[in-house]
């Protein structure tokens, strides 16, 4: 049985020391927003992180930049951008925690 407070982490998250607090905070909630099936919008994440859109929009940039975000851009029938959502890359994330 699952605990609906709980979410699954690597264990070496603490040691990626190029992460800032905000990214670290954004990256634990990209992780709780996956497990909750909550889609991983810009407006999405700053509501459950509680940080600004600019500093969202700042984390993502350096979690993409890491290589421990990826962007998936999402377009209607006829080509018009919808949101954005964003993913854990799995595989660089833990290399970078060292597992």
């Amino acid at each position: 049985m699952q605990d609906n407070n709980c979410i699954r982490i690597p264990r070496g998250l603490w040691r990626i020391n190029s992460l800032s607090n905000a990214g670290m905070l954004l990256l634990l909630t990209i992780f709780y927003c996956h497990q909750r099936g909550v889609r991983t919008s810009r407006t999405s994440l700053s509501r459950h992180s509680h940080l600004s859109l600019s500093s969202v929009s700042k984390g993502i940039h350096a979690l993409v930049k890491l290589g421990l975000v990826t962007k998936e851009v999402h377009k209607d029938e006829v080509g018009a951008n919808l949101t954005t959502t964003y993913t854990i890359n799995e595989k660089a994330l833990l290399s970078a925690c060292g597992e």
